[in-house]
């Protein structure tokens, strides 16, 4: 019965423990120090801005392609992470194009694990160094596994293709956006209907309205020069909720659309394009965020600590799972057995942080704990009490199997009673198949991942779809060089 100590500890882990994160030396709105590296990003940046002109061009209409082409983009260091354009040409501030890698490094990472905490605290993070000291830390991975050197290439590998996929869809985005700002004149509606310049704020309800309607546009037309040129803007939704954050930091949301609205305008374009029958969100009316800096800013730290609790508690429980398996796989237990050991940790997990429907009857079981001294207790009928709570199959067995011991560990029985009448309600989107089983040990050992994908319910389409980590084998296709697409591009039916 050791494990169910193990287990108890992690129970009360999200009680006391917070995640730690590494210091990390990414400074938010800063000029860089123009040295070796400056310049060798800086020519690595006109790279990477060229191809994807020539890959938005290619499939564009043709009226289009001769203003891609020609668009002049500057790369300036400013102390500002923002693109834009003036007088026809395109400015990005090398901060914005750094903060690209650095959110496609930590995204790449997310994916890679499966876990989209990962990204929603990584924008979070963000939002507090943007608020603060503008220093933006790296967040954990969480990475405790002994893995092989070819284990970790093997992974590294896979993390670096998803890396440029990720950078290679935004950066197309953002450029597509600001040549349709260019291409729909909207410098010259600005000037035309806001001639006077003092009348261009967020004071201004007609200014707000027309600056929206002028975003969406460019983002309309974005998205079809990018869905013509195979990039999905749809995958850019944890970056737009970063330019959210940002909009709120300087005051700016009563401007801009909301990442709702963006996503729905993009989706349109996917209906137009690929038919696509279903969209998020509506459009029908204007809903901006409250324009004030300092909106929701006292709550960035607690939203964070919520993120990684829930993140350090599910890794120790990957830790949990990964240990008992482990200890299978070596004492050449039955692929079944394998299988239902994982499942069985998962589901009292589910169970506990589930909690129960009859509270009442957790309560009146709590009152019947001896205290400290006492002998007698009960038994039957706090079994009895939690037949009648309400709670699921495998949460009762981890109780029963506490209850059988000689020794029952009361403070841990009670604990685990505190969980089940109060539980942590956001941890339990946390533990997820798709989760533990792309992060477990189980992963190197194709077989027996196999064999515990067959016996998953047939709702966990995401975990069922996941493929094992062999040597050899990358889980993700090479990503094609930049000719490559632009072979296949110019060879494309355009059809989805």
């Amino acid at each position: 019965m050791g494990w169910l100590k193990f287990l108890y500890y992690l129970i009360i882990f999200f009680f006391s423990q917070e995640a730690m994160s590494q210091s990390y030396p990414f400074y938010l709105e800063k000029k860089r120090v123009i040295d070796d590296q400056y310049q060798k990003d800086l020519t690595g940046y006109k790279l990477k801005i060229d191809q994807s002109k020539q890959l938005l061009a290619v499939r564009a209409p043709e009226k289009l392609q001769y203003n891609i082409r020609t668009t002049p983009v500057r790369i300036v260091n400013r102390d500002k992470m923002e693109a834009l354009t003036a007088n026809s040409t395109i400015y990005f501030d090398i901060g914005l194009l750094d903060l690209i890698s650095h959110f496609s490094d930590e995204l790449s990472l997310a994916e890679l694990k499966h876990d989209p905490y990962h990204t929603m605290e990584f924008n979070l993070t963000y939002a507090i160094a943007l608020n603060g000291n503008k220093h933006l830390d790296l967040i954990s991975a969480y990475n405790t596994l002994q893995l092989t050197e070819d284990q970790q290439k093997y992974l590294w590998d896979n993390k670096l293709i998803a890396h440029q996929v990720i950078f290679d869809q935004i950066l197309g985005f953002i450029i597509a956006h600001e040549i349709s700002h260019i291409v729909l004149k909207h410098d010259e509606r600005i000037n035309h209907e806001f001639p006077d310049k003092n009348s261009r704020n967020i004071d201004n309800p007609r200014w707000n309205r027309v600056r929206r309607e002028i975003e969406l546009a460019a983002d309309s037309l974005a998205a079809d020069l990018c869905l013509n040129a195979l990039i999905q803007p749809a995958q850019l939704l944890p970056w737009l909720d970063l330019n959210e954050i940002r909009r709120r930091y300087y005051g700016k949301s009563a401007e801009y659309p909301t990442t709702s609205q963006r996503i729905t305008v993009m989706n349109k374009a996917y209906l137009r394009l690929i038919d696509e029958d279903k969209r998020l969100g509506e459009l029908n009316d204007f809903k901006p965020l409250p324009p004030h800096k300092d909106i929701f800013q006292g709550d960035y730290h607690m939203f964070r600590q919520e993120f990684q609790k829930v993140r350090a508690y599910r890794q120790n429980v990957l830790m949990l799972i990964d240990e008992i398996v482990l200890s299978l796989v070596q004492n050449n237990a039955s692929l079944d057995d394998i299988s239902d050991s994982f499942m069985h940790i998962v589901e009292q997990q589910r169970d506990l942080m589930t909690g129960a429907k009859n509270k009442d009857s957790i309560r009146h079981i709590l009152s019947l704990i001896p205290n400290e001294g006492q002998v007698h207790a009960d038994i039957s009928k706090m079994k009895k009490m939690l037949e009648g709570a309400g709670i699921g199959d495998y949460a009762y067995g981890l109780l029963e199997d506490l209850l059988d011991q000689d020794e029952i560990q009361w403070n841990q029985f009670k604990d685990y009673l505190t969980v089940l009448n109060d539980p942590p309600t956001q941890f339990i989107d946390g533990i997820s198949y798709e989760f533990f089983i792309a992060n477990s040990a189980l992963r190197w050992y194709p077989a027996y991942f196999t064999a515990l994908q067959d016996r998953l319910p047939e709702e966990e389409l995401k975990a069922k779809s996941l493929k094992p980590f062999e040597l050899g084998k990358p889980i993700r296709n090479p990503y094609p060089t930049f000719e490559e697409r632009l072979y296949v591009l110019k060879n494309w039916d355009g059809k989805y």
